[in-house]
């Protein structure tokens, strides 16, 4: 069968997605004629719903595999709508959106056929071959299937063992392209599952879903099976078909909390140093490391570790977002990680329901005091199927009306005007927010730029010519820093601007791999 997997990438980072190149194996290895259709304006293909329309009529497939979260589910369902009824062809929706929200997905879209909920390798293949040989598609696991305007709804299945997993197929893209995009950066992925159950993530409500449709008596790794890994030899080997098919750089594995099993991560950090050797940057939590893995990932090349701050605030973080890490083991895991050698990355998230400005500045204050090489700040966004879009909910804190697609420039979050426009203000040049935390010479400049910056009115704050100037400000105070050595933060991508750099690294030269770009995790 002919299938067609569509990613929704448009307004958002550059990326392919890992979970359909797997998918794409998955069902080429069943027989099954696969391509992708990426839908990113980067690559001349912007989001028009009667040119993507077209192009899968062109490719006439039996089946067409939509994966979106929140930020595109509006479009994806106007496009799956009309995949649906002016083709013929049946769609199922599949992503963390329709996995989280399957009851609600299916009943707002009547023309929808399928909807696949959790990982799709297995599910996706049993479904392609019921529909290539008029096999019964109302009861495979993971699928809901809709047949004579009866929707039939299947229980996930277990989570499986990732030791059957093929390598990703690339091929579906137009992958080296992207790649050097991407600076030489390839995401992959060694392992799934979460130890942590954050309010905001997915993993939270996938593990709370799950839970329930197993009947498993709570959520929590041991009772699901949820974190696994890849055997090391097949992940060594197809990080070595990548590294010699493909012009690049560094692996950026995508885990979400990458030394969550010290054990494994240990004997294939030896593995990758010995056979893979690029360099690669990983994602964890500050409480998943100790000095042995630090030593063992700086041992094995890792130039780059990201691990989530989020907020300053001890009851944002402890109580608003179920993140419980203590400031001195975040204190701790950043200043251990930049002694061994290698860049930390903090990512952090303002603007959450409830948070004062001061919680805010508290951030700052912390990122300051714990100097990472590089930072990332987004928009706390509540998404559907969480704790924390409950949360939300329950405190009339979301906005219908408003509409994004993705966390880095907006929310679905209701200010009022006010707060509306002191937050876009601070999420623009936040850096410069802790510039001013520094001790040091960067302190006085950064604290008069702020101050400006605040007294600037909402026509004052909109006016184009203004705004350049405010950038060039920063530009010419970041530059006599750097040339007299003192320690600031830069943002050196203008397409990236929520992602800054230690304004030292820029002065030698030092390339936090070609330039960082950090995937939002």
């Amino acid at each position: 069968m002919r299938v067609l997997l569509i990613l929704p990438n448009f307004d958002a980072p550059l990326g392919v997605s890992v979970g359909l190149s797997y998918i794409a194996a998955s069902l080429r290895r069943g027989g099954h004629e696969v391509e992708a259709l990426h839908i990113c304006e980067q690559l001349g293909a912007p989001w028009e719903l009667d040119r993507v329309a077209g192009e899968v009529a062109e490719f006439a497939p039996g089946l067409v595999g939509i994966s979106t979260g929140f930020n595109h589910y509006p479009e994806m369902a106007a496009l799956a709508a009309r995949i649906e009824t002016d083709l013929c062809t049946s769609v199922v929706l599949g992503g963390i959106h329709p996995t989280l929200n399957a009851p609600a997905v299916m009943a707002e879209n009547p023309s929808l056929s399928f909807l696949n909920v959790g990982e799709g390798e297995a599910s996706m293949l049993e479904l392609a071959h019921a529909l290539e040989h008029g096999g019964d598609v109302t009861t495979i696991a993971n699928i809901h299937a809709r047949v004579d305007g009866v929707v039939h709804t299947n229980a996930p299945r277990p989570f499986s063992s990732l030791h059957d997993l093929p390598p990703m197929d690339t091929s579906i893209w137009d992958f080296q392209r992207i790649t050097d995009l991407r600076r030489g950066w390839i995401n992959v992925s060694a392992q799934r599952g979460c130890p942590w159950r954050c309010s905001y993530c997915h993993n939270n409500g996938e593990a709370r879903l799950f839970a329930q449709a197993l009947e498993r008596p709570g959520a929590s790794n041991a009772e699901l099976g949820f974190l696994r890994y890849r055997p090391v030899d097949a992940m060594i080997e197809e990080l070595v078909g990548l590294r010699d098919t493909y012009r690049m750089h560094a692996f950026s594995f995508i885990d979400d909390t990458f030394t969550m099993n010290p054990a494994w991560v240990t004997g294939f950090l030896r593995r990758y140093r010995d056979e893979v050797a690029v360099p690669f940057v990983c994602n964890t939590a500050a409480v998943n490391l100790d000095q042995e893995l630090v030593e063992a990932l700086a041992d094995a090349g890792c130039h780059l570790v990201r691990m989530g701050v989020e907020s300053g605030s001890d009851r944002l973080r402890s109580r608003l977002m179920q993140r419980p890490f203590p400031e001195s083991r975040l204190r701790w895991a950043f200043e251990a990680v930049q002694a061994a050698g290698m860049h930390a990355l903090a990512f952090n998230m303002i603007g959450n329901v409830g948070e004062t400005r001061d919680e805010t500045l508290e951030t700052f204050r912390f990122n300051a005091l714990l100097q990472p090489s590089s930072m990332k700040l987004s928009l706390a966004h509540p998404y559907p199927g969480t704790d924390y879009h409950d949360t939300a909910s329950d405190q009339g804190a979301i906005d219908p009306a408003r509409r994004t697609h993705n966390f880095i420039d907006a929310s679905v979050l209701r200010r009022d005007a006010d707060e509306a426009l002191w937050l876009d203000k601070v999420a623009t040049f936040y850096f410069c927010y802790v510039n001013r935390e520094m001790t040091g010479a960067a302190t006085a400049g950064y604290a008069r730029f702020v101050d400006d910056l605040e007294a600037l009115g909402a026509e004052g704050w909109r006016d184009a010519e203004i705004r350049a100037g405010l950038w060039a400000r920063h530009d010419a105070l970041s530059a006599s820093l750097q040339e007299h050595g003192v320690m600031h933060y830069t943002a050196p991508f203008p397409e990236r601007p929520d992602i800054v750099v230690s304004g030292l690294d820029v002065a030698r030269g030092a390339q936090i791999i070609e330039r960082v770009v950090a995937e939002p995790h």
